[in-house]
């Protein structure tokens, strides 16, 4: 199914119709962490879609592509800080693609990059939706807080703002059963087992989670986080390593969870918390969903528009009684079924077929504006 059409002809009667196939460059920096852009270019390729993946083929403009998808736009630089002259670098690059006809299509994953609100990061952040004919958003409150963000800016007005949801993940491995994977991790039986999946960092995060977890009216209760960041001097790790290796309440790691590993963690939660203060969106709200958990979040952003839709518990970040009461509820949801409601609703809502087709959609009417023209 191609959809730049090229020209037609009549042949005995019968319309012949001949589709120029289309190419699409999905311009980020590879990453291991994250499956969702190459399920999305898997997905889009199963269609007859011609998809090439980095930030070479962006950079050397030496090819032909109808389409320039952008994923997080910091990891055009290997996610490192630009500094002046690769700004301008980027924006030459991008009237390039422009001139050459190509469609710019921005996927709007965060605000601005995570933890570092530079005025550089702002600067390419803002060149690239300037250049852009599409943005994608995951939910609709993006859309409304691009427009108060960006509304000084001419591009706002002069794009095409869609919202298309995150897709679920189905590249992990899924055949664990909760208890198996309690025995691996060493998480008792009985433990109501409350997972932060993903790095924790920032310390408002860190405080977060402990404050809440300590406060909780739950006993027999455990606090996993797999990547859980210790502090620069070596003696301060060392010191922080012990503390919790003797507290049986935590079961804290520090390293990146291999994919094979990740529904060793999911399975054996109960709950899943989003600890995040002021993200936008959050890929392990999409994983926990796959993987049947109750989810907490910050009311917040996409994420709290996700949970609150679906009647998953929500907290205002500033309010640490707002999260533990928060936590409490989903303990009560995941008891009564709300888990696999979740994994229903997330095949339901975020299935590939559904998500690609709403993108192949994006990409022909960017065409046709060009062709009719």
């Amino acid at each position: 199914m191609y959809f730049a059409i090229r020209y037609s002809r009549y042949l005995k009667g019968l319309r012949v119709e001949i589709w120029h196939k289309m190419k699409v460059l999905f311009a980020f920096y590879a990453m291991e962490y994250n499956t969702f852009p190459y399920e999305l270019a898997k997905s889009v390729e199963v269609e007859g879609v011609q998809v090439q993946i980095g930030i070479e083929a962006f950079w050397s403009c030496d090819l032909q592509f109808d389409i320039i998808h952008i994923h997080w736009p910091e990891s055009l630089f290997k996610w490192q800080e630009p500094d002046r002259e690769e700004l301008i670098k980027i924006e030459s690059t991008l009237r390039n693609w422009r001139e050459l006809g190509s469609k710019i299509v921005t996927t709007r994953h965060n605000i601005t990059k995570h933890n570092n609100d530079t005025r550089n990061f702002d600067t390419l952040y803002s060149l690239v939706y300037k250049y852009s004919q599409a943005v994608i958003h995951l939910g609709k409150y993006s859309i409304k807080e691009f427009a108060v963000r960006y509304k000084e800016k001419e591009f706002v007005n002069q794009q095409r703002h869609v919202t298309i949801p995150h897709g679920i993940y189905t590249e992990y491995p899924d055949d664990i059963s909760r208890d198996d994977a309690r025995e691996k991790l060493k998480i008792n039986f009985s433990d109501f087992a409350l997972l932060a999946f993903g790095q924790i960092r920032a310390k408002e995060e860190k405080d977060l989670l402990k404050g809440a977890f300590e406060k909780i009216h739950i006993s027999n209760k455990k606090l996993i986080v797999p990547r859980w960041s210790l502090p620069k001097k070596r003696w301060k790790r060392a010191l922080e390593k012990v503390y919790y290796k003797l507290h049986p309440d935590y079961r804290f790691d520090w390293h990146m969870v291999p994919s094979e590993d990740i529904q060793l963690f999911m399975n054996a939660a109960d709950v899943v918390i989003i600890p995040r203060i002021k993200n936008l969106n959050s890929g392990v709200l999409i994983l926990a969903f796959t993987f049947g958990k109750v989810v907490v979040g910050t009311d917040f952003g996409v994420i709290g528009e996700i949970l609150s839709e679906t009647g998953n518990p929500t907290f205002a970040p500033d309010d640490i009684s707002s999260v533990v009461c928060a936590i409490e509820d989903a303990k009560e949801l995941a008891e009564n079924g709300k888990g696999e409601e979740n994994r229903i609703y997330a095949h339901k809502k975020w299935n590939w077929g559904k998500i690609t087709q709403e993108h192949l959609a994006l990409y022909k009417t960017l065409i046709s504006d060009t062709q009719n023209k």
